[in-house]
């Protein structure tokens, strides 16, 4: 035994000090990071350089070993330099490297009877298989870098709660069951809906208290609260959404431009399950999925261009009514709310259970014409195509008539109308017309060109203008 109660170390080599150094921790390389097991915290976290650094001096420096020399062995305390370090970190890739490891959470030493971990929700009392109910003892074995702050209780009711949203959002329940489906959709990390949520609404209408009520019931670990310019610049600023469950932006603002297209990129890429490849300061850079769901919030919806409208059709769009500006109590979610965290989360999954069995969201009545202005800001031809242009194997349409019928209907929302090369090229984008649908057909004697298999529904009485008017001039 040496002096500091410490066993002698009977080799130097780097992967017996790797060994060493990693002994009594639950720590692991996977996806490009160093996870190390919190147990207070019920998650794994991830260590920095700096911190690994720190675990190999801490276990290793002076620490006693025998040194074979010319006159016999003897004991020696043992002192680092820069490259036995570097060989010892190189050594402990071998020994915790997790392979074949694309996305979190997963089980290290997996047995036949363990949970699907994409079913098990972390929270501060245990591991909850949400579709179940069931809570089980938490364990370094389940890799998770996500865990709620709030402690499962199923019989935990709401009430203070259910009088807020009833508030914010004027009784309108099919944006409060729609809410509770986000909120349920974010914290059992169902991505398979490839969705965008957007919470817009007056100053002082209950965001903020929505967004600290969602961070809570997540755990403050799993939230990014990235800027858009930090994220639309890309580069570093994309390794905050590392390990996150939630990238709430909870002030969301837009100016046109390149980084307005960089961001929709992003949104997309990430919500649609990509493969992502980041860059990391002063660290390997991150190759997985993102598992990240996005909550933008934001005084009006945040519109943006799209070609193909697909960003429009991935929102999922909330409003609040009622603003309380000048009349706010900053105490209410301390003292009202947050007690009953246990009984939202009870809500909250109840409503993933129900969004996973009818498998898609539902638009409230009441949102259905912001849903549209968002289609058409995303991309005015994509709008169009979706609500006239009607797919009839019979139908024979001019192609002169369906341009037209286009300059009509951007009249009638008061939108540019793009030129006619413009508009076909990007209705082909829509994914609404294909260059085969294009025919020759005789009319009146001569011959024209149609598009085969589209008609034109354009109710021009339910346009917001009257397309005669001139407006534009």
């Amino acid at each position: 035994m040496s002096l500091d109660n410490r066993d002698i170390l009977q080799s130097i080599a780097p992967s017996h000090l790797a060994a060493e150094a990693i002994s009594g921790s639950a720590l692991i390389k996977a996806m490009g990071m160093w996870l190390e097991y919190a147990p207070e915290e019920n998650r794994y976290r991830e260590l920095d350089n700096d911190e690994l650094k720190g675990m190999i001096w801490s276990a290793l420096e002076g620490q006693t070993y025998i040194h074979k020399g010319k006159d016999g062995p003897e004991e020696k305390p043992l002192h680092l330099n820069i490259k036995m370090s570097a060989d010892i970190r190189e050594a402990m890739i071998h020994l915790t490297l997790q392979r074949g490891v694309e996305e979190l959470p997963f089980w290290r030493d997996k047995r036949d009877d363990d949970p699907d971990p994409r079913n098990l929700l972390p929270v501060s009392n245990g591991l909850l298989d949400w579709r179940s109910g069931q809570l089980i003892d938490a364990t370094p074995r389940f890799v998770s870098t996500d865990c709620s702050d709030v402690a499962f209780d199923p019989n935990a009711a709401t009430f203070m709660w259910d009088m807020f949203l009833d508030e914010i959002f004027d009784g309108d329940l099919e944006q409060i069951d729609l809410l509770h489906e986000v909120m349920g959709c974010i914290l059992t990390g169902q991505n398979k809906f490839q969705k965008i949520f957007q919470l817009f609404g007056p100053p002082r209408s209950g965001k903020g208290t929505i967004n600290l009520m969602l961070t809570r019931l997540l755990g403050m670990r799993s939230v990014a609260s990235p800027r858009i310019k930090q994220i639309a610049d890309g580069g570093f600023g994309l390794s905050s959404l590392i390990g996150k469950k939630a990238a709430i932006v909870g002030d969301a603002r837009l100016e046109r431009g390149r980084k307005t297209s960089a961001l929709t990129e992003l949104l997309l890429s990430t919500s649609g399950g990509d493969l992502q490849t980041v860059q990391r300061k002063y660290k390997d850079d991150f190759v997985g999925y993102l598992p990240v769901q996005w909550m933008l919030m934001s005084n009006e919806p945040i519109l943006m261009h799209d070609l193909t409208g697909t960003i429009a059709t991935r929102m999922v769009l909330m409003e609040t009514r009622r603003s309380f500006l000048g009349r706010e109590d900053n105490a209410l979610f301390e003292r009202d709310l947050l007690p009953e965290a246990a009984g939202v989360l009870n809500k909250c999954l109840e409503a993933a259970r129900c969004l996973l069995k009818r498998g898609k969201f539902l638009v409230p009545s009441s949102i259905k014409g912001r849903q549209a202005e968002i289609l058409r800001e995303a991309s005015t031809v994509t709008a169009f195509a979706s609500e006239c242009l009607i797919e009839d194997p019979a139908a024979e349409t001019p192609k002169q008539d369906i341009y037209a019928a286009f300059e009509r209907y951007c009249q009638g929302h008061g939108r540019l109308s793009s030129d006619s090369s413009i508009f076909w090229r990007d209705l082909r984008s829509s994914g609404k017309f294909r260059d085969d649908m294009e025919k020759r057909s005789r009319t009146n004697g001569r011959r024209v060109q149609t598009i085969k298999g589209l008609r034109v529904q354009l109710d021009e009485a339910a346009l917001p203008f009257d397309p005669a008017d001139d407006f534009l001039d």
